[in-house]
């Protein structure tokens, strides 16, 4: 009992401490209209070379830095395999 109310106390002050701060975060969302543009045109055709070219052109060098250390973290290729 003589632990709980110091442990209840500090948890009180902690919750209450993160309630005040103040914290912006910046959404970045182009990334996802980029990748819808890209795959409704690679979805529209047949041909993987134009299909390469959009998938370039419209997402990969669009992206934003986020996307871009996604992409290098993962290892992604736009190389067919």
């Amino acid at each position: 009992m003589n632990k709980a109310i110091p442990f209840a106390i500090l948890l009180c002050a902690s919750i209450t401490e993160s309630l005040w701060a103040q914290q912006t975060v910046n959404l970045i969302t182009t990334d996802v209209d980029h990748f819808w543009q890209a795959y409704d045109k690679i979805n529209a055709t047949k041909d993987t070379s134009a299909q390469f070219t959009y998938l370039n052109t419209l997402f990969l060098e669009k992206a934003t830095p986020g996307q871009k250390a996604m992409i290098q973290a993962r290892n992604y290729t736009p190389k067919i395999t």
